[in-house]
């Protein structure tokens, strides 16, 4: 015991002199949350209310409140939008986007252009001959056509005596 005194191996007495205690420490160096928060002004009211990031207070005096700045600004979609003529409505058919004017001032409606072009598949496979029926027919594909007619059809063939 008056050993550990000397040395300073009293966890109680060394811990006061070298300010390890908790309660003690933290009081001197300023990691106490509620004395440091205020003293380094990172406590979220007072700090928010002095360097004006409280959200209501710094909105209504910088200007970033929505309502205020978009009216303000010219951002508001149905304010912006009627005077940049970027309304969706107002804009295609001006600038001839709109998928049906523009579609059918160009010639690129589906209908229109695949009639025009020939690459409807109905039109185009008639033309061209690239229909299944009508070019199994013509070049003699058609199973029952092609099978009659070079005789490899079972039952004709058994009938024909082969």
């Amino acid at each position: 015991m008056t050993d550990s005194e000397r040395r300073g191996d009293d966890s109680r007495s060394d811990s006061e002199r070298r300010g390890d205690d908790s309660r003690a420490d933290t009081e001197r160096r300023g990691y106490n949350s509620r004395a440091d928060n205020e003293r380094r002004g990172h406590n979220s009211r007072a700090d928010s209310e002095r360097r004006g990031y409280n959200s209501r207070a710094d909105s209504e005096k910088r200007g970033n409140n929505s309502m205020t700045d978009s009216e303000r600004r010219g951002d508001s979609s149905s304010a912006d939008s009627e005077r940049r003529g970027n309304n969706s409505m107002t804009d295609s058919e001006r600038r001839g986007n709109n998928s049906r004017a523009y579609s059918e001032r160009k010639g690129n409606n589906s209908r229109t252009d695949s009639e025009r072009r020939g690459n409807n598949s109905r039109a185009d496979s008639e033309r061209r001959g690239d229909n299944s029926r009508a070019d199994s027919e013509r070049r003699g594909y058609n199973r029952r056509a092609d099978s009659e007619r070079r005789g490899n059809n079972r039952r004709a063939d058994s009938e024909r005596g082969l």
